[in-house]
């Protein structure tokens, strides 16, 4: 008895900016190109921005960005166990934050 051979392939590109002004704005920006032979075209991408306050040492942050996670080879078409039926996982994430180098506390 043969294993039918399966060929999965995927290829990808991507690209970044970063950005500084008057080194108190911050920002980047991210993108991600993945072809696969048997799932099709995913783009995903991150961007990122912030803000420092020299004066106080505070840092105000955030970033947003899409996630993509393709099924492995043995999770498609493992003998009696893959799904050769599975859909690639997608994600978002967000997040934001607030950084300060100096505390004071109140007397």
């Amino acid at each position: 008895m043969s294993i039918p051979t399966k060929i999965v392939s995927s290829n990808a590109g991507c690209a970044e900016a970063k950005l500084n002004l008057w080194d108190r704005l911050f920002g980047s920006a991210g993108i991600r190109q993945d072809e696969f032979n048997i799932l099709g075209s995913a783009t995903t991408y991150r961007v990122t921005g912030g803000y420092l306050h020299h004066e106080t040492g505070t840092k105000l942050r955030g970033s947003y960005g899409t996630g993509f996670r393709a099924p492995s080879v043995n999770q498609l078409y493992f003998p009696n166990f893959g799904n050769p039926n599975l859909q690639p996982e997608k994600s978002q994430g967000l997040d934001v934050g607030v950084r300060s180098k100096h505390c004071s506390t109140i007397e």
